[in-house]
């Protein structure tokens, strides 16, 4: 993709995630007292800590970590909470009202940066973690999707983790947005390792359901296809057969 087809469809997905963000249903999605919306973040809590101690990074103290579309900085928060240190995480994001969000809340020492995940200003093999969630689903050009592996996969470590989380249907509710299923999400990282499971029970379901009935959302849960996301580790393939073997040798 060329520069100025590059520059387009970043205007475009501002203009998505503005809207999203503007939006009752996100709004409401944001709400902490809905147990709906409590289940499903502790639901990816539990799945990021456990990708985190199975791929070797549970050392938090020490940990590397770029969170790429990172909003307001949640993610990069919550790491603060396990015991990262400030100085060593980093956030960007297209949208300045995001990014400026960010930058109030997180710790003294996050470097977050706004410009274009095509081009990152980091060096290779800078981070032991890349943080992608709800990002592809926002990005309609299949070509803008490869560009963002490509620059995730050159500033991770070559012992890192690519952390990955999105839609695998469309979005309910939103026609400028789609979902991103695995064959897709293998032709944007190439020749990577790819582990991925589905999480997240419909979200709109669990907002209206939690309130009332909030055992209910472990029991949505269990219906396979009613879970509407991926949750995925991406790592390099020379990294992948290196842990095999050490697997099999132990």
């Amino acid at each position: 993709m060329n520069v100025e087809g590059a520059e387009r469809e970043e205007e475009l997905i501002q203009s998505r995630v503005r809207a999203v963000v503007r939006s009752k249903h996100y709004a409401y999605e944001k709400i902490w007292f809905n147990p709906g919306y409590v289940y499903r973040i502790q639901e990816l809590e539990r799945a990021i800590l456990a990708a985190l101690g199975r791929t070797g990074h549970a050392n938090m103290e020490t940990l590397t970590a770029l969170d790429i579309g990172c909003g307001s900085g949640d993610w990069t928060r919550q790491l603060i909470n396990w015991g990262a240190q400030p100085q060593n995480l980093c956030g960007v994001d297209l949208v300045k009202e995001r990014v400026d969000a960010a930058r109030r809340l997180c710790a003294p020492g996050v470097r977050i940066d706004c410009g274009s995940a095509l081009q990152l200003r980091h060096p290779d093999r800078s981070f032991d973690v890349v943080i992608l969630f709800s990002v592809f689903c926002m990005i309609l050009n299949d070509d803008v999707c490869r560009g963002i592996a490509r620059e995730a996969m050159r500033v991770l470590k070559h012992n890192g983790v690519i952390l990955w989380c999105d839609y695998r249907y469309h979005p309910p509710g939103e026609k400028d947005a789609r979902g991103v299923n695995l064959r897709q999400l293998r032709q944007f990282f190439p020749g990577a390792r790819i582990t991925a499971r589905p999480i997240h029970p419909l979200p709109p379901l669990l907002r209206r359901i939690g309130p009332y009935a909030p055992f209910m959302c472990g029991i949505v849960g269990l219906v396979p296809f009613a879970r509407t996301h991926y949750f995925a580790t991406i790592e390099h393939a020379v990294r992948a057969k290196e842990v095999a073997l050490s697997e099999l040798e132990g």
